[in-house]
C-alpha cells in the first residue's frame, strides 16, 4: 500500500462554508459519544460503521470481504445499507454474519429532496448503535450522506469513492466542477480517503485532495470457488462446442451494456458464439430491447443477479467495455479464473493488461476495435489458450483478500493515532 504522510500532520482551514468539525467532537465529547474510559475503554474491540448505498456487485463484495475480514479480527461492525441498489447476493451474505448489526435503509443513488432524512437517519444510526471508532462509507452517495452525519460525533471517517466519480468521460465541464466542487469540500470532513487503483488515485490528486488524507489499497481477490468448466456449462445450458463470452457486472451506463452488445453484434453470426451476461441494473430492459433491435437476441443468455464466480469457467473470454473504472473486482476474478479479458482501458485494467499478450485493453470509446478482438478470440482456439495462461501471471504475483484487509487496518490506525491501542487489540483476535 503506498504510505502518504500522516493524516494529521497538517490539516489546514476547511472552507469557511462547510461546518466546522468542533473540538469536542473531535475528542470524542460531541453529542451522541460518550466518554472514553479510561484503558479498559482504550482496548476494547474497535467499533466500525460500514456504510452503503449500492449494496451490489463490487462495490457489494468489497464490504462483505472487509467486514468478514474485520470479525476474523475481533473488530465489531455495523453494516447500514440501502435497500434501493442492494442485490440478492449482498443479502444473503450479508444475513450470514449474524454478528454484523444490520440497518437496512433508504438512500437514493441520485440527488433527491430525502436525502436530508438519510442524514438524520444515519445520524441515529450512529448514536443509537455507537459510539463508533470508524465510519467507512463506500461510494458517492453514501459518502456524501454519511459524511454529513457523521459530523461532530467524534468518530473518524474514512471514504472509498470505488471509482470517484470525476473519472466518468460522459461528465459535461460544468458538472464535472459541480463534482470537483463537491469531493473537494468533502474532503475536509474525512480523515482518509482510500483509492483502489493508482488512476483512482491520481484523479483525487488531479482534483486538489491533499496527499495527507489519501491511501491506496487496490482491491484484491482470493483463488475463485469456481465450478468445473462442463458442470458450470451445462447448468446454463451452454453447448460443448459454443464459444461463451461472459459479462458480469451492473447493466448500466457506467458498465458499458449497450457496447457490448454493440461489439457483439459485428462477430459473425456464423460463429459458434454465446454472449452470458450475469446482473441486473437500471438498463436492463433497455439492453434486451436493443438485442432485439440488433438481430442477436437468440445468441444472448440473460442469468440476472446471481453469484458469478462458481460459474467463471463456464466462460472462454471475459468481456468489460466499461466507460469508467477504479479496480474492477470482476475483471480481477475472470483473470484470477485463467479468462482471457477484453476490456477498456480505465482504472486498474491498464495495469493489468498487456495488450496482446493477457488480453486486449483497448481505448474507452474504440467499439469498433472491440469488436475486432470478440471475434479474434471466438475463432482463434490456440490464441484464446495462449492469453488464458498469460492471464493468471498478474494474480499469482500480487496478494489476497487478507493483505486488502491489513492495509484497510493500517488506513483506520492512521486516523486515530490518539487510539493505538485498538489496532493492536484487533490483530492479537486474528
Amino acid at each position: 500500500m503506498a504510505r502518504m504522510m500522516d493524516l494529521h500532520a497538517d490539516r489546514g482551514l476547511p472552507p469557511t462554508w462547510l461546518p466546522r468539525l468542533s473540538q469536542a467532537g473531535r475528542s470524542g465529547q460531541a453529542e451522541g459519544r460518550r466518554p472514553q474510559a479510561g484503558a479498559a475503554e482504550a482496548c476494547r474491540p474497535p467499533r466500525i460503521l460500514q456504510v452503503v448505498e449500492c449494496a451490489a456487485t463490487g462495490v457489494g463484495r468489497h464490504v462483505l470481504d472487509l467486514t468478514e475480514g474485520l470479525l476474523q479480527r475481533g473488530c465489531e461492525i455495523h453494516v447500514a445499507y440501502s435497500s434501493g441498489r442492494c442485490d440478492r447476493v449482498f443479502a444473503e451474505r450479508l444475513a450470514r454474519l449474524t454478528e454484523v448489526g444490520q440497518t437496512v435503509m433508504t438512500m437514493r443513488s441520485r440527488p433527491h429532496p430525502t436525502d436530508a432524512k438519510a442524514v438524520l437517519a444515519l445520524r441515529r444510526v450512529m448514536r443509537l448503535h455507537g459510539p463508533f471508532d470508524i465510519v467507512h462509507c463506500h461510494s458517492s452517495k453514501a459518502g456524501l450522506l454519511a459524511r454529513l452525519a457523521a459530523n461532530g460525533l467524534g468518530a473518524r471517517v474514512v471514504y472509498t469513492p470505488h471509482a470517484i466519480y470525476t473519472m466518468s468521460p460522459n461528465l459535461t465541464p460544468r458538472m464535472r466542477q459541480l463534482y470537483r466542487t463537491a469531493e473537494v469540500s468533502l474532503s475536509w470532513l474525512t480523515d482518509k480517503i482510500i483509492a483502489v487503483s493508482r488512476a483512482e488515485l491520481e484523479e483525487c490528486r488531479r482534483l486538489g485532495i491533499r496527499d495527507t488524507r489519501l491511501a491506496l489499497v487496490p482491491n484484491t481477490v482470493g483463488e475463485p470457488n469456481c465450478l468445473p468448466r462442463a458442470v458450470a456449462r451445462q447448468q446454463i445450458g451452454l453447448g460443448e462446442e459454443e464459444v461463451a463470452i461472459g459479462f458480469v457486472g451492473r447493466l448500466s451506463e457506467q458498465k458499458g451494456i449497450d457496447r457490448l452488445l454493440d461489439g457483439f453484434a459485428q462477430v459473425p453470426a456464423t460463429a459458434p458464439a454465446r454472449l452470458v451476461i450475469i446482473g441486473d441494473g437500471e438498463l436492463a430492459a433497455q439492453a434486451r430491447r436493443q438485442a432485439e433491435t440488433l438481430g442477436i437476441a437468440a445468441r444472448v443468455l440473460w442469468l440476472g443477479a446471481r453469484p458469478a464466480e462458481p460459474l467463471l469457467r463456464a466462460f472462454d473470454v471475459f468481456a468489460m467495455p466499461s466507460r469508467y473504472e477504479a479496480a474492477s473486482y470482476s475483471l480481477l476474478e475472470a483473470m484470477a479464473a485463467g479468462l482471457p479479458v477484453i476490456t477498456t482501458a480505465t482504472g486498474s485494467a491498464s495495469d493489468l493488461i498487456t495488450d496482446g499478450h493477457n488480453g486486449y485493453c483497448v481505448p474507452v470509446e474504440d467499439v469498433g476495435r472491440f469488436a475486432t478482438c470478440l471475434s479474434a478470440l471466438v475463432t482463434d482456439g490456440a490464441l484464446r489458450g495462449a492469453m488464458a495462461e498469460a492471464a493468471r501471471q498478474p494474480r499469482r504475483e500480487t496478494a489476497g483478500v487478507q493483505q486488502m484487509v491489513e492495509d484497510v487496518l493500517s488506513v483506520y490506525a492512521a486516523a486515530t493515532p490518539s487510539r493505538p491501542t485498538w489496532r493492536a487489540a484487533a490483530i492479537d483476535a486474528a
